[in-house]
């Protein structure tokens, strides 16, 4: 008889935790994201700029939390797949600004969705009041790991 090994429950560790909880949304999220041949690094560009269309590659770098050495060839893949549209600055004509195509906002609304039902099943699990908390404190991180 085969001993069946219960999944690692890593208490003592949160970036073990955080990491396994962002592989559990990308293994919901990765359906949508093979068919269109795109990596979860595009989805958060995408993402970012569903919100804040107009950005330039520093504020992608900095909101989709990416190398900024990486961004250009995230942006490259997806223009190259009609996701993302590149225009320049109507502020500043030496600047180069990215939007979503009508294609990568009619992906970004599924992607979403899908992202908002794995919400919506932590928040079921959870209860309003500590989905809340969790959202909050994890929302805080950023600044306390920054000093």
């Amino acid at each position: 008889m085969v001993k069946q090994v219960a999944a690692p429950h890593h208490v003592g560790s949160l970036v073990v935790l955080l990491r396994c909880c962002e592989d559990k949304v990308r293994q919901r999220l990765q359906p949508l994201l093979d068919e269109a041949d795109l990596s979860p690094e595009h989805w958060r560009i995408m993402a970012l700029l569903r919100e804040q269309p107009g950005l330039g590659a520093g504020a992608i770098a900095t909101g989709a939390v990416l190398p900024s050495a990486s961004v250009t060839r995230h942006v490259d893949k997806l223009v190259e797949r009609d996701m993302v549209v590149r225009s320049i600055d109507p502020a500043d004509k030496r600047r180069v600004v990215l939007a979503l195509s009508p294609r990568g906002l009619d992906l970004a609304e599924q992607l979403l969705a899908e992202e908002r039902a794995v919400e919506d099943v932590i928040a079921t699990s959870l209860g309003p009041k500590r989905f809340e908390a969790l959202a909050r404190d994890l929302d805080m991180l950023p600044r306390v790991l920054d000093g």
